[in-house]
């Protein structure tokens, strides 16, 4: 009797925390639902959304409700371009991905850059001071004529539409509506900053072959962001294909993304990562296809982690913060969290003695606060290849004042 007793209690006890769980997670989308109906209430409305709204609807995304999926994206936005021969030639020429210290060192300066303008008011010197020194790096190889203003314009696809196919496939629920117009608006304004042309983009061919196709303008965040994942996809039909360098791309950039996988389970993880691509992007990097248990075993876990977050997991409570909001004493940012060698991470008495720290010590990898990884952490001034470094910081303040100066905070459709 006492045994049956038990068990009906632990079941009641499971019964409610799933209860609970669930629907403090649903209630408070809700409530930021109802928040946003109450600012679009209609579909005119949402064709003026501003870029502050829409940046604090992402940054909401970001930090409380899908902190996985921006970070897998983000991860997949910077691999997924090898498959474009004419990138990867540019890639192989930095020499970024010579070993994993370079590597490294360069997937940290993207995540610093794209959290700092993700994360922060669309008109405050953060966020623009990291979009002034993206601008900065690029214009270089531009002026160099080793990028194409369509390879830019891909990436931003990529940065956009990558979290929504994620979010759509593996997470715990679908984007709204009005997120989904957010995310327009807000890739919409990130373009603008970075002066980029959207010849080709809209849907109706221009008659001079020179001006954009959305020189009628489009009518809203999701008509651009629907327009932008097609041209997105049609690029990739033109232009993503087979060549040595795309593979040699990703060979190099493997071991960042195996980083904290044992050595007797590399191959696996190698795998685990064909099974996550799709068939066009595996044949453009030369990859062999995974075995089948491989691949269902990846689905599975996704699968079964959206479940457990749907019913079993509780809402998180405190922002999922990449990098510090507030500069030190230095006038310093530090990253928070890392994936592969500690840049830019603050060598304090949790990040040298958490779990992570024990795990790369006992393989003999850098730890925060080693040489060489800059435990100092960072200024947008000096974020990029070791060859712009202490370059370009009369540009850099110019650019910076200019996108604080043109009102970045308001609608970019009006």
């Amino acid at each position: 009797m006492d045994r049956w007793l038990v068990c009906i209690s632990v079941s009641l006890l499971v019964i409610i925390y799933i209860f609970l769980a669930s629907n403090l997670r649903y209630r408070r989308v809700e409530k930021e639902n109802d928040r946003l109906r109450t600012l679009y209430p209609d579909d005119a409305s949402l064709a003026r959304m501003t870029n502050e709204d829409a940046h604090d609807i992402i940054k909401y995304l970001q930090q409380y409700e899908f902190p996985f999926a921006f970070e897998v994206s983000l991860a997949a936005s910077l691999y997924r371009p090898y498959g474009i021969p004419s990138i990867a030639r540019v890639l192989a020429k930095t020499k970024q991905f010579a070993d994993v210290h370079l590597a490294s060192k360069r997937s940290a300066d993207t995540a610093v850059l794209v959290v700092d303008f993700a994360q922060n008011p669309p008109e405050s010197g953060k966020c623009c001071g990291a979009i002034s020194r993206m601008n900065y790096i690029h214009r270089a190889y531009q002026k160099a004529g080793v990028i194409k203003d369509e390879d830019l314009l891909y990436t931003l696809a990529l940065l956009a539409w990558l979290p929504v196919k994620f979010i759509e496939r593996y997470e715990w629920r679908q984007l709204t509506l009005i997120e989904l117009q957010a995310a327009g608006v807000f890739w919409k304004s990130l373009g603008d900053a970075m002066n980029l042309s959207y010849i080709g983009l809209a849907s109706a061919p221009p008659d001079d072959g020179l001006t954009p196709r959305s020189a009628g303008g489009w009518r809203d965040g999701l008509h651009f962001l629907t327009e932008l994942c097609e041209w997105s996809e049609q690029y990739e039909i033109e232009n993503m294909r087979p060549h040595h360098l795309n593979h040699k791309a990703a060979a190099e950039t493997e071991p960042i993304l195996l980083y904290g996988i044992p050595e007797p389970l590399q191959n696996l993880g190698r795998q685990a990562l064909s099974a996550v691509m799709d068939e066009r992007l595996r044949r453009a990097l030369m990859l062999n296809d995974p075995p089948k248990l491989v691949e269902k075993a990846v689905f599975g876990a996704l699968q079964l982690r959206r479940f457990y977050l749907r019913y079993f997991s509780l809402p998180r409570f405190r922002p999922h913060l990449r990098v510090t909001q507030k500069a030190d004493v230095n006038g310093r940012f530090h990253r928070t969290t890392w994936a592969a060698q500690p840049w830019y991470v603050k060598p304090s008495v949790s990040n040298r003695w958490r779990w992570q720290a024990w795990k790369e010590w006992l393989t003999g990898r850098p730890l925060p606060g080693d040489d060489g990884i800059k435990p100092e952490g960072y200024t947008h001034e000096e974020v990029g290849p070791a060859k712009f470094e202490g370059r370009g910081k009369e540009d850099f303040v110019q650019e910076r004042e200019r996108l604080m100066m043109m009102g970045r905070g308001g609608c970019p459709f009006g």
